[in-house]
């Protein structure tokens, strides 16, 4: 009945030692810690922690009622009595002349020791040592701040985020292994390999070690990395790769082989593999990511960003490397849509300023020339298609209306017959008569956000994070599907891969890729 005390969300999780109770801090204000009977959906005690975000709260080792929180300077220890819970504020000693030895900093991560030992890492990089609620000593771990902390049978281990500044080689040391007494600090490297590009900053959000010293660490970057802590060189071994922070939007699969690009808000370009499910290559374009696109080959890519500027890369899956080799910008908003002609000649983007530009593409000098534009557009471009002889492009927008241009020239075609003689090499528009049947009944006209066709099929993602199958065509309203979920929230973009065996989607803000089989169900009557 109490679970209405969190409304907007819940920021922590503990067990404890039992695994009995459970322990949550809420996000809403003021901010509360909740003890639950968890099995049987039962609140046993909650109490305000503070009026400032509380970011953290774990229970002690081999205990079921004394635990710690941590937040904006905010540093409690707790016990629960019966249904109450009883908080004790943490204690900072003073010398002799009067002053504290330290002022309360703002507390991101807890661990701890033995010896009724508490560990709080700071957001200056200091580390508090406390014995039960008062301070011990600080110690000066990091240079940034201290996101993770993790007690092992024999060590400590600290993870933060470090950034280099501008013009500095020094080298960034974001996870340390510690004795419990914090005389000596060990760096662990932790080798960011697939990339061509220098890393700068390095932010630590999660990390464990197992008995046998293996180290796991979470990266913001949605990297998970196993590092060999007994080895002397630190091996390391990358486990998972993913997109950070930042709307996730840009998808286009190779033309020929199992792989696919994608581009992200958090600035990063990335070519994946699908038989070993993992990245090939990762560069950091230094600017948002809005639209990506293969060329016929698979040798060029062609990035649209956020501020408008267009970018050509190189891409060698033998040599594993992309190359940022050529630099433009027509319009000062985010290229929502960019795709090669099928014969490699020319490149099309659109813009939200309700633009089209068409450039030559130079294949053997790797640049672009402006070459023709549309700018009578009611709406801004979000799908476009190009016919099989690279002559025409199909525009939709956002307003729900269909545009079909030659190219480069730009000039609208509306004579009916020439349009039914045009041979389409993709269909990525979510309108058409030969799809009805996706939509819906009574949703709202933008409920529908990406779609892709095969010679059979038809692939949708919608507001409401599901992944649809039609038969393509599917001209009759009301058109039967199989849906598939996962994504948390918007599916921005999917793609059937080249082979047609797999399908790729993206979640926009949950900055999720999926990689989706395509089974044939061959206990199916029917042969499509």
């Amino acid at each position: 009945k109490k679970k209405q005390m969190i409304i907007l969300g819940v920021c922590s999780l503990s067990f404890s030692a039992s695994g009995r109770f459970l322990l949550s801090v809420g996000v809403d204000s003021p901010y509360t810690i909740a003890v639950w009977r968890w099995e049987e959906g039962v609140n046993v005690a909650c109490s305000i922690a503070s009026e400032q975000r509380v970011f953290r709260a774990l229970f002690c080792p081999n205990s079921e009622t004394e635990f710690v929180s941590a937040g904006v300077k905010h540093l409690k220890f707790w016990s629960l009595a019966g249904n109450t819970l009883v908080e004790k504020k943490a204690v900072i000693p003073k010398t002799g002349d009067g002053k504290g030895l330290t002022k309360m900093q703002t507390m991101l991560s807890i661990a701890f020791g033995t010896g009724n030992r508490t560990y709080t890492g700071s957001m200056t990089g200091l580390v508090f040592i406390w014995i039960k609620n008062r301070l011990l000593k600080t110690v000066n771990a990091h240079l940034g701040p201290i996101l993770s902390m993790f007690n092992s049978n024999d060590c400590l281990i600290t993870g933060a985020k470090e950034k280099r500044s501008l013009g500095s080689q020094r080298e960034l040391e974001p996870l340390k292994v510690w004795d419990f007494d914090m005389n000596n600090g060990k760096s662990i490297k932790i080798n960011l390999t697939k990339t061509d590009t220098k890393i700068d900053t390095i932010c630590v959000r999660s990390v464990c070690r197992n008995s046998q010293g293996k180290i796991l660490v979470g990266l913001k970057t949605s990297d998970i990395i196993e590092i060999d802590g007994t080895s002397s060189n630190s091996e390391s071994r990358p486990l998972v790769f993913g997109h950070g922070e930042g709307q996730l939007w840009a998808l286009a699969p190779h033309p020929t082989e199992a792989m696919f690009v994608t581009g992200s808000y958090d600035r990063n370009l990335v070519v994946w593999n699908i038989s070993t499910k993992g990245l090939i290559v990762k560069r950091d374009m230094g600017k948002e990511i809005r639209s990506v696109a293969f060329d016929g080959e698979g040798a060029l890519i062609a990035v649209g960003c956020k501020d408008g500027q267009i970018s050509l890369v190189t891409f060698s899956s033998e040599e594993k490397i992309l190359n940022d080799v050529f630099k433009t910008r027509e319009r000062s908003t985010a290229i929502l849509c960019i795709k090669f002609s099928p014969n490699r000649q020319l490149l099309v983007a659109s813009s939200e300023e309700c633009c089209l530009d068409f450039f030559e593409v130079n294949v053997d000098e790797k640049k672009l020339q402006r070459v023709g534009y549309v700018t009578r557009i009611a709406d801004a471009v979000l799908y476009i298609d190009w016919s099989t002889d690279s002559k025409y492009i199909r525009a939709t927008t956002a307003g729900f209306h269909a545009y079909i241009f030659t190219a480069p020239a730009g000039e609208e075609v509306k004579n009916h017959e020439d349009i039914e003689k045009i041979v389409w090499n993709t269909w990525t528009s979510t309108l058409g008569d030969d799809i009805l049947g996706i939509w819906p009944k009574d949703v709202k006209k933008d409920h529908i956000n990406c779609a892709h066709a095969t010679s059979s099929t038809i692939a949708t993602g919608d507001d409401q994070g599901a992944v649809k199958l039609f038969k393509f065509p599917c001209p009759e309203e009301g058109a039967e599907y199989k849906a598939y979920y996962g994504h948390s929230d918007n599916v921005t973009n999917v793609r059937f891969l080249a082979n047609e065996k797999y399908l790729v989607s993206l979640g926009g803000d949950d900055c999720c890729i999926f990689l989706w089989e395509c089974i044939m169900d061959t206990k199916s009557e029917d042969e499509d």
